[in-house]
């Protein structure tokens, strides 16, 4: 019998037992247990933490996880829809603020320092708030036109699995729909470890999987979420990598913010609304783990 850590990663164990045999035993890297067929395409299960992902052995990941260090935020983040926007002047750039906003609430009562290093900063937004309350922000993004858009809040052109060891530390580590889109979620969280203070956190916000219909809307897009993550199976994960969760939250809008979007160009009185950050906090809602839309996960280091 073959044992192969499905992790994938390029320290990939493979053991055999038996010449012989050619069955094959996978093993999920989240929870060390069985690894069974999932229902839907491309995907796999992890059968004891309920972790689904997509069976790396049948595509080139690599090529899968380049477009992040292409131009991801222009191509899959413009298109068409993006052109469409820009002529209706539609500017999503409140629903990714208040998202922020909500995020900030949530982890700034749970943190002294004021130390900041953001996993995968996108457009910047968070960084831009998280600068504008007294933190000295940090950061890495594998898009390189992105990178160098955001070079005054000391972000750097890298790819989360290829963050090194570094001689300074952070009071947070802030990585949010980051995990699902990496080729070793392990390797990207030893990586965060590394670099979080002694008495720092990680915060990680990822689909809530947990949400039968989150899941489902999830798992079709296997090509770039490669893991849809549920608490358990992200509780898992931490912990094989020596990080204990300290508090969980499951999130949704109140409202649909796409459309929320279109009566913020068209009213005054939203516009001025969306200047608040005590409105834009309110755009989310606390609830359960079973119809959150989103998953938010504050960890430290265990002793």
């Amino acid at each position: 019998m073959v044992i192969i850590n499905l992790a994938l990663t390029r320290e990939t164990e493979v053991n055999y037992s038996s010449k012989n045999q050619t069955a094959i035993s996978y093993i999920c890297f989240c929870c060390g247990g069985k690894v069974v067929e999932s229902y839907a395409k491309y995907k796999l299960r992890g059968e004891e933490c309920g972790l689904h992902f997509t069976d790396q052995s049948k595509f080139n990941i690599d090529q899968l996880t380049s477009q992040y260090a292409g131009e991801y935020w222009k191509k899959l983040r413009g298109g068409w829809k993006a052109a469409i926007a820009s002529i209706l002047c539609i500017d999503k750039r409140p629903i990714l603020q208040a998202r922020a906003v909500s995020q900030f609430e949530f982890i700034n009562q749970r943190v002294r320092g004021k130390r900041f290093f953001e996993i995968g900063v996108g457009n910047g937004e968070v960084i831009r708030f998280i600068s504008k309350h007294g933190y000295h922000v940090n950061g890495l993004e594998p898009d390189p036109q992105q990178s160098q858009k955001l070079l005054r809040f000391n972000v750097i052109n890298l790819k989360a699995e290829d963050l090194k060891n570094s001689h300074d530390s952070y009071d947070i580590v802030f990585m949010s729909h980051v995990l699902e889109h990496v080729k070793n979620p392990s390797l990207v969280i030893q990586n965060c470890r590394n670099i979080i203070a002694d008495n720092g956190i990680l915060f990680i916000e990822v689909p809530n999987c947990k949400n039968p219909a989150i899941l489902e809307k999830d798992l079709p897009f296997w090509h770039t979420h490669l893991f849809n993550f549920t608490t358990e199976s992200l509780r898992k994960l931490l912990h094989k990598n020596g990080l204990l969760v300290t508090d969980v939250q499951y999130v949704s809008p109140v409202m649909d913010l796409d459309n929320m979007v279109l009566v913020e160009r068209s009213l005054l009185l939203w516009k001025l609304a969306y200047q608040s950050s005590k409105f834009k906090q309110s755009l989310y809602c606390t609830t359960t783990s079973t119809s959150g839309i989103y998953l938010r996960i504050i960890a430290k280091k265990s002793l």
